[in-house]
Formats: structure tokens, C-alpha cells, sequence
């Protein structure tokens, strides 16, 4: 018996298609129907409580047959692309970008912290990604500028306090948050310790003196927040 186990666990191994060919056609001779759709709903209640079994057999399964489960995806795609029409794979595009824009109106945080934290990851493709939507959209990214700077020129017009900015660039010798000492040849930017993108006031003590340097790569973020990325 054990010998007829270990031959017949051989020969399936070894005729694995042949051995799932005439399953199959055995299952569809002899079974009906309502035995069908029982079994159907067997095994989908099974994989939907060993999902994570089933996912690791599927991966697994795809990285023993690589170029067979590309060649699959292919076929499965071309005959998608052909059962569809031009006007229908539009109309499924759009929908799907509504769905996506739904669910960034719904999950606005999510999404943001999401974003940041790719854009931390990777953070050279970003830049790039960045530099090719500039230069395809050059309009809606000269608007986008010129608005920040009318919100910023009009956050530090609306300030209360006079700030003597060339007198403070003038006293100041050297950079506060590298210790760089200042240079004719370093050009010396007033920087808000708290920006005022994210609400912070135009007033004296929110505001230093540093380098190019150092106040480009801080940005609209906050000193503690901009020291622990760096």
C-alpha cells in the first residue's frame, strides 16, 4: 500500500496537467448542477478563511511559473481589451478615476500621510516625478506658485508687528541651525521657526535669520520635525 502511494504520488507529480485534465472532465460528466454550485460554495468559504494560506500558495505558484503566469495575464488581457469596446474601456477608466477621487475626498489624511511617506521613501523618483509634471503642465504650476505667494505676501502684509528684516540679516553671523558662520559669498534668508503655511505668524519671534541652505531644505516643515528627517 505504501509503494502504491508513494507510485501514484510520483506519476500525478509527474503528469501533474494530465491528472488535472481528466479530473476535470470526470467532475463535469458526473456531477450535476446543484453539486456544482455546492462545491463552488465550499471552496470559496475555505479560501476566504485561509486567505492568507491561499495568497502564499498563489505567489508561490507564480514564482515557480513566472513566464507562464505572464503569458496568462497577457492572453487574459488581450481578450479583455477585444471583448471591450473603445467607449466602454473609457467609461471604466472614468469610473475608476471617480472612485479614486471619492476616496481622496473621503480619506484626505490618509492619503496625504501616504503620499509623505512614499515621497520619504523614495525620494529622488519624487523629485523627478515632480520635474516632468512642471515641465507638462508649465500653467497650472505658474498658478500654483503665484498663489503661495500671494497667501504668504498677504499673511506678512495682514502682520501687526514691523519686522526690520535687512537690520536682522545685517546682525546676524552665523547660520542657527548648521553653525555655519556667514560669508560674503552665503546668502543669508529670513526663515519663519514656524511656517506660515501651517499657520504661523509673522511676527519678531517667529522669525531667523539662516542660510539658503538651510532654510530651503527645512521648507514649510517645523525645526524638530525637519532635524529628525535629516
Amino acid at each position: 500500500m505504501v509503494w502504491t502511494k508513494e507510485y501514484t504520488r510520483k506519476w500525478l507529480i509527474k503528469n501533474k496537467e494530465r491528472a488535472r485534465a481528466k479530473i476535470r472532465q470526470w467532475y463535469f460528466e458526473h456531477a450535476d448542477a446543484a453539486y456544482r454550485k455546492k462545491q463552488y460554495e465550499k471552496h470559496k468559504q475555505w479560501r476566504a478563511k485561509h486567505r492568507e494560506q491561499v495568497n502564499l500558495i498563489s505567489r508561490n505558484g507564480r514564482a515557480r511559473n513566472l513566464e507562464k503566469a505572464r503569458k496568462r495575464n497577457r492572453e487574459y488581457m488581450q481578450k479583455r481589451r477585444e471583448a471591450y469596446s473603445e467607449k466602454e474601456r473609457r467609461r471604466e477608466t472614468q469610473k475608476s478615476i471617480c472612485c479614486m477621487r471619492e476616496w481622496r475626498k473621503t480619506h484626505k489624511e490618509e492619503h496625504n500621510a501616504r503620499n509623505r511617506a512614499w515621497n520619504a521613501a523614495h525620494l529622488e523618483q519624487a523629485r523627478e516625478s515632480r520635474r516632468k509634471w512642471v515641465r507638462n503642465n508649465p500653467e497650472k504650476a505658474h498658478n500654483i506658485v503665484m498663489n503661495n505667494t500671494h497667501r504668504r505676501r498677504q499673511k506678512v502684509s495682514d502682520a501687526a508687528e514691523h519686522i526690520p528684516i535687512s537690520a536682522l540679516k545685517k546682525a546676524a553671523k552665523f547660520c542657527p541651525y548648521c553653525g555655519q558662520e556667514f560669508t560674503p559669498e552665503i546668502k543669508k534668508h529670513l526663515d519663519h521657526i514656524w511656517p506660515l503655511s501651517t499657520g504661523g505668524p509673522h511676527v519678531l519671534w517667529n522669525v531667523i535669520v539662516c542660510c539658503a541652505a538651510c532654510n530651503l531644505t527645512k521648507n514649510d516643515k517645523l525645526p524638530l520635525a525637519w532635524a529628525l528627517r535629516c
